[in-house]
This record gives C-alpha cells, structure tokens and sequence, in this order.
C-alpha cells in the first residue's frame, strides 16, 4: 500500500513539472527593447507608426575608381511585413572625416541649387548628394520618392564618434510600376544609431 501511495505521488510530481515545461516553452518573448533615446516617429497618409526594429548602417562608395563618398541607409521594420527606409548619399563629406553624412536638407529635385556634385568631364559621369525615402509594403510594392516631386530629408545632426543621426522628413512616395498610386509621409527621428558596413 505504502509502495502505491509513493509511486503516486511520483507520478503527480512529474505531471507538474511536465504541465510547468510545456508552459513556459510557449511563452513569446517581448519585442526587443530599444535603448531610450532612440526613436523615430511618422505619419503614412494620416496613420501614426512608430517602428519596432531598426536596421542602420553607413559604408564608403566609389565612383571611376576616384570619387569617394558615404552611403547611410536607416531601414526599420514597422510591423511583419512592411519596411521603411531612407538613404542618404553623400560626396561632399570630407574624407579625414569618417562614419559622417553632411548635415543638411537634401531636397528630391533635379533643380536643387544646393545640391552638391562632381563631374569627371561628360554629363554621364556626375554624381550628387541627394536622398531617397521608400516604403516597402512588400518585394513587388514599394513606394520611392521621386526627382520632381515634392520632399525633402533633413538631416539636423550627425556623430561620426556615437554613431547617431538626427533628422526629419516629408515627402510624396509613388508606387514603382506596375502600380501607380501614391502616399504622404513625414516624421523624424533622433539618436539613431548606426554601424560601419564594409569598411
């Protein structure tokens, strides 16, 4: 009898302690912290977002083996399927100078007079600073902003030393073909970090 009650008892210590596993097993964690004065925030047709993953990264481009510059991209994941981009192409920035994007507004038109740019003798071979923004709804959906169209990315404040970027933006995207559609998007952000690619 006494054989019985303790082989009883066994077994229920160990349907606990199974039932406990299997629980805890099944438990999310919670979506990736980001450090405090990291944020940004936007408005996409009137819709407040605030992205949850961040993904930015600076590197050096060259262009005919002899014009250097930067090329920073800040990518977030706004939910599971939708991505929002800007990138930034910089060949003013001083190359004593490193992991450092010119602070200043780069507009999206052909027209710009503030636009900086180099040329290497014919009209095939200038490069400008300038921006893009893209909303990527999926592979075959995305949205860019467009020479000519209204916008802009204002880039306030840059630390080569913390890698941190502050700015805001405002601008039309259009679909990229076959759709033809467009959104309205603003917002900004601050202490973005960012980390060196290819160097």
């Amino acid at each position: 009898m006494k054989t019985i009650r303790n082989n009883l008892f066994l077994l229920f210590v160990i349907s606990i302690l199974i039932s406990t596993s299997c629980k805890e097993d099944t438990v999310r964690p919670d979506t990736l912290a980001l450090p405090e004065d990291m944020t940004m925030t936007m408005s996409i047709d009137g819709a407040s977002h605030t992205p949850v993953l961040f993904d930015n990264y600076i590197y050096k481009t060259t262009r005919q083996s002899t014009k250097k510059g930067k090329y920073l991209v800040l990518s977030s994941l706004i939910n599971e399927t939708q991505k929002f981009e800007i990138a930034i192409t910089n060949w003013d920035t001083p190359e004593t100078v490193e992991n450092y994007i010119l602070p200043k507004k780069y507009l999206f038109s052909i027209t710009d007079t503030s636009r900086l740019c180099e040329s290497f003798g014919n009209i095939d071979s200038i490069y400008c600073d300038g921006a893009v923004i893209r909303y990527i709804l999926s592979d075959d959906y995305v949205y860019q902003s467009q020479d000519e169209t209204f916008g802009y990315v204002n880039i306030t404040r840059c630390d080569p030393v913390r890698f941190k970027i502050n700015g805001n933006f405002n601008s039309m995207l259009i679909a990229l073909p076959p759709y033809e559609d467009t959104v309205y998007v603003q917002g900004s952000f601050e202490n973005q970090y960012y980390r060196k690619r290819g160097y």
